[in-house]
């Protein structure tokens, strides 16, 4: 049965034979952990699948008006293009705008006067200069990006190299076209991308819930009340979990308090289908094995070891002026043995070379 945080507290202080805590202060241990759950993933790291969508809509000007672009041929525009930061490149004239507000699906308001009749445009998603590039900064802190697959629902899997720009976008390795993602064509436009990401072990002691809305929640929305909960506490950014009859697993992106037995949480990504008042929610209590559960606790314990030797460095304390070497030898004979285990168990990361048709 995995171990929730708590557990893995126990188990470090056991390292630490430090029960007590007479030595190490929770404050310290559980910064340690932090940090050490950030080294462990960098050796052994969690794998997760996010979707999000390419944006490869395009058409021309059918009209003129001041900063906007007008297309009543297509009439393809959405009232979340705004909220989305889409980016409207002219083809013609080879500048760029952003679409700012909405008023039908034939015209939208732009942050800048580009547009003139008969003059040809791309939509790319927020901050992207093509329609191979997705923005992932909403997706949360990652360790890196692996691979992405596009387009999905295809077996065996069409995965793709990727490439990216700063830490929010990622250029799909393509040569073929996107499908056009205009909603009219049903196209299948998502892109499904692999990221390496710290591993969670949560802090809550009642994994399980229920949706609270009798409206229940459209897809797409990434805001939910929740209830049956624990009475109080605290749902971490980065805890994740699932939900009833839906395949995505769905990541917290703040803390949200917990005051009699329910709690506000928004997420990523958007919910992939419309959920139901009373339907099961299920955090994730811990995304380690058995085996890496104890070799967490040992690197924590280790650098917790190496950390406590330099207070000593400037006194002699009861054990003697070899306290802080004696602290410092411990803590790094652990750690080497640890540091041997996670190498020796490392899967190798390998860069294959995926089609770009």
């Amino acid at each position: 049965m995995p171990r929730n945080y708590a557990d893995e507290v126990d188990l470090i202080e056991q390292k630490l034979q430090d029960t007590s805590n007479a030595e190490f202060v929770a404050a310290e241990i559980n910064y340690a952990m932090e940090e050490g759950l950030k080294e462990f993933s960098s050796y052994h790291p969690h794998i997760v699948e996010v979707p999000f969508s390419i944006e490869s809509r395009h058409g021309s000007s059918t009209s003129t008006s001041a900063s906007n672009l007008v297309d009543s041929g297509k009439s393809q525009f959405a009232s979340a293009d705004a909220t989305n930061e889409k980016v409207v490149y002219n083809v013609t004239d080879h500048t760029r705008a952003t679409i700012v507000s909405y008023s039908t699906t034939s015209q939208v308001g732009l942050s800048a006067d580009i547009f003139t009749v008969g003059e040809q445009y791309r939509i790319f998603n927020k901050r992207c200069k093509n329609n191979k590039q997705i923005f992932i900064g909403d997706a949360g802190d990652y360790l890196d990006v692996l691979r992405a697959e596009y387009p999905t629902a295809y077996w065996p899997r069409s995965w793709r190299n990727v490439r990216l720009f700063g830490k929010d976008i990622l250029e799909l390795r393509l040569d073929l076209e996107p499908y056009d993602s205009r909603a009219s064509l049903n196209n299948n436009n998502e892109v499904m991308v692999e990221f390496r990401r710290a591993h969670i072990l949560s802090q809550l002691t009642d994994w399980e819930g229920e949706v609270n809305n009798g409206a229940g929640y459209a897809a797409g929305s990434t805001s939910m009340a929740i209830n049956g909960l624990q009475a109080t506490g605290t749902i971490e950014e980065g805890e994740e979990f699932t939900l009833e009859n839906l395949r995505q697993v769905y990541t917290v992106t703040a803390d949200a308090t917990i005051a009699s037995n329910a709690a506000t949480i928004t997420f990523f990504p958007g919910l992939e289908a419309a959920v139901v008042d009373n339907d099961d929610i299920a955090f994730i209590k811990s995304t380690l094995t058995q085996e890496q559960e104890e070799l967490l606790a040992s690197l924590v314990a280790a650098r917790l070891l190496i950390s406590k030797s330099v207070k000593f460095l400037n006194s002699v304390p009861k054990g003697g002026p070899n306290v802080w070497q004696n602290y410092a030898t411990y803590g790094e004979r652990l750690l080497g043995e640890t540091l041997s285990k996670l190498k020796r168990d490392t899967p190798a990361i390998t860069r294959r070379t995926y089609s770009t048709l």
